[in-house]
C-alpha cells in the first residue's frame, strides 16, 4: 500500500512495486487454484459504542496535525498530515502525508459521512490499484476504515475482497488473481499524556494482507502489517504505530510510530 495509500495501512509496495518491482514470488510450481470471485465483510456481535458525542474522527479543510516519528524509540524526523475539501464537494476530503524520511508525501481521499451516532470514515482507492488493476477496482474501490458506533471491544471486524487481478502481473500474458483481508479490532479506551494533557483515546489495532496468486507457476506473494491507532476526541488520530510491512514473512519496511506534537484542529489549536 502506497505505501499502499491506508496508509491502507502502509504497506510498503506502490501499486507499481506490487504488479512489477516486487517481482512475484519465488520460483517454482504453484499448483493452487486462482483465487475465486466474491467478498465479505464480517461484523462481531454485542452492543456496540456510541461515540458521537467524542468528535474521534473530526474531518474539515485546514485541519493539520505536526508528529514526532520514531524508529526503534529514537526519534528520526517528522510527519505532517494536511486535510483539504475536495474541489466542488462536501463530504471528500484529501489527506496529505509528508514523511521527512520519504521522498515524496502520500495522498489518501476520504469520503466521510454521519448522520444522528452513525459516522463512516470510507477511504477511496485504497490500494492504489484502481487504475493499473480492474480487477481490485471492481471488487475494493472503497474500503470502511473507521466506523462508528464502534464494535464491541475485541471484537473482530473483517473486509475480504478477491478474484481476478484484471492485469497480467508475472508477464505470462494471463490475467492473475489477488486476495484482500482487513481486520480492525476496537481495543477500548487508553489515557494517554499527548498534546498538553491527558485524554482517553480510542485505540484501535488494523491488520492488512495483499495476496497475488500468479498463473505462471510462481509462488504466491503476500504483503502484510499491522498498525495500532489511537485517536483523541476533536483531534483525530494522534498517534500511529506501524510494524514492519513483511513480504512473504521477510520484513521489507521497518516499524516506526508518530506521536502529535502539535495541531489545529476545527480552528482549535493544540497543546
Amino acid at each position: 500500500m502506497r505505501k499502499w495509500s491506508t496508509r491502507a495501512i502502509g504497506l510498503a509496495c506502490s501499486a507499481t512495486a506490487l504488479l512489477v518491482a516486487c517481482g512475484g514470488g519465488a520460483s517454482g510450481t504453484n499448483v493452487l487454484s486462482p483465487f475465486p470471485q466474491g467478498s465479505q465483510t464480517v461484523e462481531p456481535s454485542g452492543t456496540r459504542i456510541d461515540v458521537s458525542a467524542l468528535n474521534i474522527f473530526p474531518f474539515a479543510g485546514g485541519d493539520s496535525v505536526t508528529y514526532d516519528r520514531f524508529s526503534g524509540g529514537v526519534a528520526n524526523g517528522t510527519v505532517i498530515r494536511v486535510v483539504t475539501v475536495a474541489p466542488n464537494t462536501t463530504h471528500f476530503f484529501m489527506v496529505t502525508e509528508t514523511d521527512s524520511t520519504v521522498t515524496a508525501p502520500a495522498v489518501s481521499t476520504y469520503v466521510v459521512s454521519s448522520s444522528g451516532t452513525q459516522e463512516d470514515v470510507q477511504l477511496q482507492d485504497p490500494l492504489g490499484l484502481n487504475a493499473s488493476a480492474p480487477g481490485v477496482a471492481s471488487m475494493l474501490s472503497v474500503l470502511e476504515e473507521y466506523e462508528a458506533p464502534l464494535f464491541p471491544v475485541g471484537g473482530a471486524r473483517s473486509v475480504q475482497a478477491q478474484g481476478d487481478l484484471g492485469a497480467d502481473a508475472d508477464g505470462d500474458g494471463k490475467s492473475d488473481s489477488f486476495q484482500f483481508q482487513y481486520t480492525q479490532v476496537f481495543q477500548g479506551f487508553e489515557s494517554i499524556a499527548i498534546l498538553g494533557a491527558t485524554r482517553q483515546l480510542a485505540y484501535f489495532t488494523n491488520t492488512v494482507s495483499f495476496t497475488l496468486r500468479y498463473t505462471s507457476g510462481r509462488a504466491d506473494l503476500t504483503v502484510s502489517s499491522t498498525e495500532d491507532t489511537y485517536f483523541a476526541p476533536g483531534v483525530g488520530l494522534v498517534r500511529r504505530d506501524s510494524g514492519a510491512v513483511l513480504q512473504n514473512g521477510a520484513a521489507v519496511q521497518a516499524a516506526y510510530s508518530i506521536q502529535a506534537r502539535s495541531a489545529t484542529v476545527g480552528g482549535i489549536t493544540y497543546p
